[in-house]
């Protein structure tokens, strides 16, 4: 592979090795194709209609490489079956081998990707971790990024052994792009997490918002503060969040709020991989490559916005549900009843006593059944009574 080609962002990768993948008869067959991937590597939102208007018109003579595009604009406006059918049909074409030559290993390995992808969109945990697993041996950048989701759909099924161990590997592995090793600590973090080791989850998130820049700080900021809020330091937690919200930028006039999922606000493993999904949707190819970018982002100030207004109007419920306190009275003459605010004086019972309560409460204590049979007794003598 050229060396220029070689550090281009991964999801680009395929596009600049398209047509020299494909035959050429199919490029001078179908010169369209060519002007819709150029659309498409610039805007993916507009070159994802052109191309999928272009597969309407029929998809049975397409190369494997084509199909893998396709597959990917269907995968960007969340038609997650139809992507994975045109992936599929990449990886199975007979001849696929012949038309892709030498770029067969990393051809396959973007469909491999996408079918990750699209098992995520579709809610498919086991298979996405399967073709993570399949499409972490290209090796390089889109190897790296595979290698990453394999450890974060490991983690979502709750084999947290393994997705540390996984991220291990990446992180000792050298030649990892910056904004990859970020992402690959945010994982190890939320590993700990997830498994309940709060302490080491809080300590590692911190560390990462310490060290790293742009939005994955502001993601790592917001999970050190849910750790701590999560391992029962919720002072220090709610004071953290408020610290948060006040270094987030101000919403502009034409940003629209983005809603936020109880899952996503928990950091649970699978929300973290839907993100990352939805903003592959959203997103450019540019933001896959180099220094930190929004690949990755959870949208920590989001989150952070979303999380304090929600504390705040739980802690305001329990407050308000606090019963307020009665000046004591002179106890009344006579059985203890209890008026408007203030407590009734019940006599401690014995354990004996309270157990009698609690199975009369259920219906199944002994005066309650005595009084059953009675009545039926009564209501059996009736009967007979009147048939004399």
């Amino acid at each position: 592979m050229p060396s220029s080609l070689r550090h281009l962002p991964a999801p680009l990768l395929l596009l600049s090795l398209l047509f020299a993948a494909a035959p050429l008869a199919h490029a001078q067959s179908y010169p369209e194709w060519g002007e819709a991937f150029e659309v498409y590597k610039t805007d993916p939102a507009a070159g994802a209609e052109l191309l999928i208007e272009l597969g309407r018109r029929g998809t049975d003579n397409l190369p494997p490489s084509v199909l893998t595009v396709l597959g990917d604009a269907y995968l960007r406006q969340g038609n997650y079956g139809t992507a994975r059918k045109m992936f599929l049909r990449a990886l199975e074409d007979p001849s696929a081998a012949a038309s892709m030559g030498p770029f067969k290993a990393p051809i396959a390995s973007h469909a491999e990707l996408g079918l990750a992808a699209a098992a995520i969109g579709a809610g498919k945990l086991a298979d996405a971790r399967e073709w993570f697993a399949k499409a972490s041996a290209a090796g390089g950048d889109l190897g790296h990024l595979a290698t990453l989701g394999h450890a974060q759909a490991a983690i979502a099924l709750g084999r947290h052994d393994e997705g540390l161990e996984i991220l291990e590997a990446l992180n000792d592995t050298e030649g990892v792009e910056p904004s990859l090793v970020e992402a690959s600590q945010f994982a190890t973090a939320n590993a700990l997490l997830d498994a309940g080791d709060y302490e080491a989850a809080a300590a590692a998130f911190q560390q990462l918002s310490d060290e790293a820049a742009g939005d994955l700080a502001l993601d790592a900021a917001f999970a050190a503060a849910m750790a701590r809020y999560r391992g029962g330091d919720r002072g220090e937690a709610l004071a953290s969040l408020s610290a948060l919200v006040e270094r987030c930028p101000e919403a502009g006039e034409d940003d629209q709020p983005r809603k936020v999922t109880r899952a996503e606000r928990e950091l649970d493993p699978t929300a973290v991989l839907q993100s990352w999904v939805r903003n592959y949707r959203e997103q450019s190819f540019s933001d896959y490559g180099g220094g930190p970018g929004p690949a990755f982002s959870l949208h920590g100030c989001d989150l952070a916005v979303e999380t304090v207004a929600v504390l705040e109007e739980v802690s305001s419920a329990v407050v308000a549900a606090e019963p307020v306190p009665a000046e004591p009275e002179a106890a009344p003459a006579g059985p203890a009843a209890g008026r408007a605010g203030t407590a009734a004086v019940v006599p401690a019972r014995s354990e004996a006593d309270q157990s009698t309560a609690r199975d009369a409460e259920a219906g199944g204590g002994f005066p309650g059944w005595i009084a059953a049979l009675v009545v039926v007794g009564v209501l059996v003598a009736g009967w007979f009574w009147r048939r004399g």
